[in-house]
């Protein structure tokens, strides 16, 4: 477990040793797998870290944890067991500190979340993420994945819920009445945070200011904390120097967070 420079994130937590693989568009200039080529240079498939696993429960001051953002935890070579491994590891020490879970494989983590097969045992893997310490999210880059990838989110049986638009290649729609993902419709759940940055590096791609406007502003009109991480043009982490939109940063985070 190490310090990160996430800004949101006191320390980045990876308990499987894994090389993640594309997804989607926003996978293209991944830092994970050009770090991976330059220097880890990972082989064979995701391994359960057991001397990593309990490494939370050593961090004796409370903080904020993001949960293998080095990969994804539910990658589809990632076995299922090694999951339950890590959640029962969340759980030893989720009264002390806040845990951040991002995917793009939203819908590998909704089935791993209902599956009716671990039901049958008895079991109930949907209590792995009622507490408020842990915020499940999935990350976005365009409209086509928000409206695959978010419907099902809102499906998965957590307090908490929040997207990354990052790397933001697209102008995204958050409230339009048919999709409603930043307020109650019926039954369905909302979004409790929104994250957004432009991609950074040699390589990255396009991304307006007036995307970033437009989803503060459906985030402002709803209450719904937004945080913009990364604007077009930078590169890496500076944590003394953040985006400005229109005069100000938009560093906004809920309470259980920080």
């Amino acid at each position: 477990m190490n310090k990160t420079k996430i800004e949101y994130l006191d320390y980045s937590w990876s308990p499987i040793k894994m090389l993640c693989t594309p997804k989607s568009e926003g996978c293209a200039n991944c830092w994970h797998l050009a770090m991976d080529k330059r220097f880890w240079k990972h082989s064979g498939p995701p391994v359960l870290r057991t001397n990593e696993l309990m490494a939370p429960c050593r961090i004796k001051k409370p903080s904020t944890i993001g949960v293998q953002f080095s990969g994804d935890l539910f990658h589809e070579d990632v076995s299922w067991p090694n999951i339950d491994d890590v959640f029962y590891a969340i759980h030893e020490c989720v009264d002390r500190h806040t845990f951040v879970l991002l995917t793009k494989r939203v819908e590998t983590a909704w089935y791993y979340f209902n599956s009716p097969v671990f039901e049958s045992r008895g079991d109930h893997r949907s209590e792995f993420l009622d507490h408020d310490n842990i915020w499940f999210g999935a990350s976005v880059e365009n409209q086509r994945r928000a409206d695959e990838r978010i419907p099902l989110l809102l499906q998965i049986p957590a307090r908490n819920r929040w997207v990354s638009v990052e790397p933001m290649l697209d102008d995204i729609r958050l409230d339009a009445p048919e999709q409603g993902y930043l307020w109650s419709v019926g039954i369905k759940d909302t979004l409790d945070w929104v994250v957004c940055g432009a991609e950074s590096g040699i390589r990255a791609r396009a991304c307006a200011l007036g995307w970033v406007r437009s989803i503060r502003d459906q985030c402002s009109d709803k209450h719904v904390p937004f945080y913009y991480k990364q604007g077009p043009g930078d590169h890496g982490y500076n944590l003394k120097k953040k985006p400005f939109l229109d005069g100000r940063q938009w560093l906004e985070m809920p309470g259980d967070i920080k």
